[in-house]
């Protein structure tokens, strides 16, 4: 509506003897009452922005408490496997063991050392170890492989292992610290990068999340 428009209403108005008043009345826009359903729907959005919101944080601070727990493990299993190369009388002693390596289960935290024997046999393991390794493999404990020189059964990862499943735990979720050189890492306070061994093309197969 243009200025002319209303001082033409207005004049006309008065000669009509119209009140202003009416007709601000008349010219007024009209006021909608809310739809309630609108209302609704904008009020169950929010909520379920706030939701989400908090189930995101939640999620995250979640995420964070696992990080911070499965490193806290993972020290535990590290220190298990210092002390256990520590307890060798000598470094003689220690050399005579190739390799050592601490086991552990995120899920029931539990933690095992063990170290390589070349006289390992089926009879020694617990059947799921055995049944376990020679599924993941194709052969039976004992035997070589096409992919690696270590005869199957006999690295410290199935030694370590074999520890946990007599535990109950389930082999696919058992994981692994650095396997280590024990005569590198008597009387030692920290893992040396020197002494490391890393895993066999049969181990890295029969426990591919390793780490």
């Amino acid at each position: 509506m243009t200025v002319q428009d209303t001082v033409g209403m207005v004049y006309g108005a008065k000669a009509a003897g119209v009140g202003l008043g009416s007709l601000a009345k008349a010219t007024a826009p009209t006021k909608l009452a809310p739809d309630p359903t609108i209302r609704q729907r904008v009020l169950e959005n929010i909520a379920k922005s706030k939701a989400a919101r908090e189930s995101s944080g939640f999620l995250r601070a979640q995420r964070r408490a696992e990080a911070r727990n499965m490193q806290q493990l993972i020290g535990r299993a590290r220190q298990n496997l210092l002390d256990e190369i520590n307890q060798f009388s000598s470094k003689n002693q220690a050399g005579k063991v190739a390799t050592i390596v601490a086991a552990y289960d995120s899920t029931t935290g539990k933690i095992a050392v063990g170290n390589s024997n070349a006289r390992i046999s089926a009879e020694t393991l617990h059947p799921k170890t055995v049944i376990y390794v020679e599924k993941q493999l194709g052969v039976k404990i004992g035997e070589f492989t096409s992919f690696c020189k270590n005869r199957v059964g006999t690295c410290a990862e199935v030694s370590a292992a074999d520890q946990l499943i007599r535990q109950g735990v389930e082999p696919s979720r058992i994981q692994f610290t650095e396997a280590l050189r024990p005569r590198d890492m008597w009387k030692k306070d920290e893992i040396l990068p020197d002494a490391i061994i890393p895993p066999c093309p049969n181990c890295s197969i029969t426990w591919p999340k390793r780490k």
